[in-house]
């Protein structure tokens, strides 16, 4: 389901003229596994309507450098749904 889902979303995502808000949110469990949500939301423009996607769920390990492991998962993320 995530499959055929995530490819509507960016066949959507590529049909749009806008620019988009990339927001996340991040927390731990008790070994420090960080757990990061992260969506995209934009107006609407034909509805001024505001528009809040999902895009992914992404896993982060606790190491050194965390920051940088962050980074790197959310440019990927990005890249996989044809945002730069």
């Amino acid at each position: 389901m995530y499959v055929l889902i995530r490819q509507i979303v960016i066949s959507f995502l590529s049909t749009l003229d806008s620019l988009f808000a990339i927001t996340f949110d991040g927390w731990s469990n008790s070994s420090l596994k960080g757990f990061y949500p992260m969506s995209l939301r934009w107006i609407y423009l034909e509805s001024s309507k505001p528009i809040s996607v999902p895009l992914d769920f992404l896993n982060v390990f606790p190491r050194d450098r965390v920051g940088q492991c962050i980074k790197r998962a959310l440019f990927s993320c990005l890249k996989s749904f044809g945002i730069s």
